[in-house]
């Protein structure tokens, strides 16, 4: 049986005039139960072209996916269907954007430290890292084919909600470590209201981002020299 889902595209040409003018389409897409999601990224962006919205990267993966009770990271398009997706962020229209370039990417283990350093202080991070042997916490971080998510991944997935309950958070994450599991939660704005409960505070994620914006770099050489010295 058949379904329909409404689809808004944005999409930006260069004009004659070297101005960028955005384009915008909005229709709906038929599709059936096992329909994946990579077919209706073609259908606007053929094989070649970026095309992307919150939860889908430049490379036709998704940020995350929820499938089993766990968290899946960079699926990718061709192994999700529409019905997956939609189920699991709960969207009546598929937002989607073609944009005229590509971010790059940041190396994980770097990033994830500068959050724990953020969230903790430095002193902890070195503390966690001493004697530890984190290559669990990193399989955290990882797609199935072994590859590491970026910044954007996590944040996506984070805050998916409003409200944590830390062992929901800890499970879906398959992070078992509770200080870095309150860390990301902490990052990310997430506030302590109860003993196993954590509540979003934007104004508080705000302000932790603009300390990663304005990370101070003898810090992060510090970090990678930790790095380093772990064998990470």
């Amino acid at each position: 049986m058949s379904e329909c889902i409404r689809i808004h595209l944005v999409k930006y040409e260069i004009n004659e005039n070297d101005t960028v003018k955005p384009l915008e389409i909005e229709e709906l897409f038929e599709f059936i139960g096992n329909t994946l999601l990579s077919e209706l990224l073609c259908r606007y962006a053929g094989d070649e072209y970026p095309i992307c919205n919150h939860h889908i990267r430049f490379d036709r993966c998704l940020h995350y996916l929820i499938r089993d009770n766990r968290v899946e990271w960079l699926v990718p398009a061709n192994e999700c269907t529409i019905r997956e997706y939609l189920d699991c962020f709960n969207e009546q229209v598929i937002e989607l954007e073609m944009p005229t370039g590509i971010g790059s990417a940041v190396d994980v283990l770097l990033w994830i430290f500068k959050i724990l350093d953020i969230a903790q202080k430095l002193d902890w991070v070195r503390e966690k890292l001493k004697g530890r042997n984190l290559g669990n916490l990193f399989k955290s971080f990882q797609s199935k084919n072994g590859r590491y998510i970026e910044q954007a991944d996590l944040k996506d997935f984070v805050i998916s909600r409003s409200r944590w309950k830390l062992g929901d958070f800890m499970d879906l994450l398959k992070c078992y470590d509770m200080e870095i599991a309150e860390s990301l939660l902490k990052y990310y704005g997430f506030e302590k209201v109860e003993p196993d409960i954590y509540v979003f505070n934007n104004e508080q994620m705000a302000a932790n981002q603009e300390k990663f914006d304005n990370y101070d770099y003898q810090r992060e050489i510090l970090i990678e020299n930790l790095l380093k010295e772990n064998h990470l």
